[in-house]
């Protein structure tokens, strides 16, 4: 079934504001509001933003009215996730995919955002948006805040990996699938886990030890995960394993391998963390170091 593309943003958009996991530091918050009006956009704030119950932003029921909402909402545009932390999961199995289905609205996080972001592609076959959010925009440089923009008005997607460094190479082609691999990991047998066959992976992670990735990693490995892609990105791992630790891991787990491999990617909790269309169909070319789809938004 050929992917259903949510339509671009232009100037003047309103973006709708949610937390549909944790609650989030009001001054980081309060300066990504700064630069999305920068970005020529209008903000709607959901009813329960800035609930908090203990370490969730809020009731599910209530973090779930917020998000579904905002679907209904022919005056949103687009959907963007105050910050991650842990509660998505929580909502899965309470939220009306029937309403997301019949609108074509951008939804962007990324961490815990990614049980949200898989669950409604799984549902809807809807592209979903692996990206910054609100909190985040504090330490993006001038230079990634354009690019970040830049992109939902136009919807070309195209990376150039010039730091990426190669375990395997080749070239690859599939459905672009991935985020947090703890997250991820959580979602296996449950009915909101990707077909992640032929898929093009990609993963990041932060605070988890060497042995703990090495769990995830294998967990994905005994399930048949790594053997049914098309092709692993392995983004950045903040405080945790060093890059050489990293590597040796991947070279003992994933020994026999034939795609293709890359660790280092531009993607995760530090450093640059590109805006991933999730269900998008993408290529993959490890000598020239591109990955790259048509357009991942409606024109």
């Amino acid at each position: 079934m050929k992917a259903k593309l949510p339509k671009k943003l232009q100037k003047g958009d309103i973006l709708g504001i949610i937390a549909p996991a944790s609650p989030f530091e009001r001054k980081k918050f309060e300066k990504g509001i700064e630069e999305v009006k920068k970005g020529f956009f209008e903000v709607v704030f959901g009813s329960h933003l800035y609930d908090e119950v203990g370490y969730l932003a809020g009731l599910d029921a209530d973090r779930a009215k917020d998000l579904i909402g905002f679907f209904k909402d022919p005056q949103i545009n687009g959907i963007f996730c105050a910050r991650g932390g842990y509660g998505t999961l929580r909502l899965l199995e309470i939220l009306d995919y029937e309403v997301i289905l019949k609108n074509s609205t951008i939804i962007c996080g990324y961490s815990d955002i990614t049980a949200l972001l898989l669950a409604i592609w799984k549902k809807t076959n809807m592209i979903t948006f692996h990206g910054p959010m609100i909190t985040s925009f504090s330490k993006m440089s001038a230079t990634e805040q354009k690019a970040f923009w830049h992109f939902w008005k136009e919807g070309q997607f195209e990376i150039k990996g010039q730091n990426w460094k190669i375990i395997q190479e080749g070239s690859a082609e599939g459905t672009l699938i991935g985020g947090n691999l703890t997250v991820l990991c959580s979602l296996l047998g449950t009915p909101y886990f990707p077909d992640t066959k032929n898929a093009i992976l990609f993963l990041e992670d932060s605070g988890e030890a060497l042995y703990r990735i090495d769990r995830l990693l294998t967990q994905l490995k005994l399930v048949g995960v790594l053997d049914s892609v098309s092709a692993v990105l392995l983004g950045n791992f903040s405080a945790g394993p060093t890059p050489e630790e990293l590597r040796s891991l991947i070279l003992d787990l994933f020994a026999g391998m034939k795609y293709p491999i890359v660790t280092n990617f531009s993607v995760g909790h530090e450093g640059e963390n590109h805006i991933m269309p999730i269900g998008a169909r993408v290529r993959l070319n490890t000598k020239t170091k591109r990955l790259w789809a048509e357009s991942a938004v409606l024109q």
